[in-house]
């Protein structure tokens, strides 16, 4: 027979696990899209734009995390340490795979199109994010549910980044591309913690 208590604080923890990656998907899209919007578009640029990007993301969206974890045995900063690389190597595996499938830009693309690209990019990413992740959490969590449930995790978040930020542009008033990126960050992150929390340690 299941305890209530602990179903209460299982709910608990995923009802905060959503609203941390909802958050600091949030902060992490609007800040990484004020950066894009006001750098230059080089080569070169684009890439530290990129890393810049992700380590917004594993700071933001890992240290959020981490806080929900602490009671769980997570070590905040070897979290988030975790986090960051995750997103720095994820990053880069896409910069790889958009470099192979010789793409300029998402805004050339349709919705469409975007959406299933996002979706397989972001099986790319969770599974990079999660295999760090799951070092970074001690080993508290299983390689195996971690992993796959980041990459399911991943393919909607990253689907509705990619397909949302391909709507914005540099031109865009600055109010409207940071609240772009609130709104965009803040429903990915959603997706991302419904999916990933039935995968968080049950004690």
């Amino acid at each position: 027979m299941t305890n209530p208590t602990q179903n209460h604080s299982r709910n608990i923890l995923r009802i905060g696990w959503i609203i941390a990656c909802s958050v600091g998907a949030s902060c992490a899209i609007a800040l990484a899209m004020i950066i894009f919007s006001i750098t230059e578009t080089e080569r070169d640029f684009v890439l530290l734009r990129l890393f810049v990007g992700a380590v917004l993301a594993g700071l933001s969206l890992g240290g959020l995390q981490a806080l929900v974890l602490r009671r769980r045995g997570v070590r905040i900063a070897r979290w988030m340490t975790a986090s960051v690389l995750g997103a720095v190597g994820g990053s880069w595996l896409l910069v790889l795979i958009v470099s192979g499938m010789q793409l300029d830009g998402f805004d050339e693309t349709s919705l469409g199109v975007n959406v299933l690209l996002g979706g397989g990019f972001g099986f790319c990413f969770g599974a990079v994010v999660g295999a760090l992740q799951w070092v970074g959490g001690g080993r508290m969590l299983s390689a195996r549910h971690w992993i796959a449930a980041n990459m399911a995790g991943w393919m909607p978040a990253m689907a509705i980044i990619i397909a949302g930020g391909a709507l914005t542009t540099p031109a865009q008033p600055f109010p409207i591309i940071v609240l772009a990126g609130t709104i965009i960050g803040g429903i990915a992150g959603v997706a991302l913690g419904v999916v990933t929390s039935v995968a968080l340690p049950t004690r």
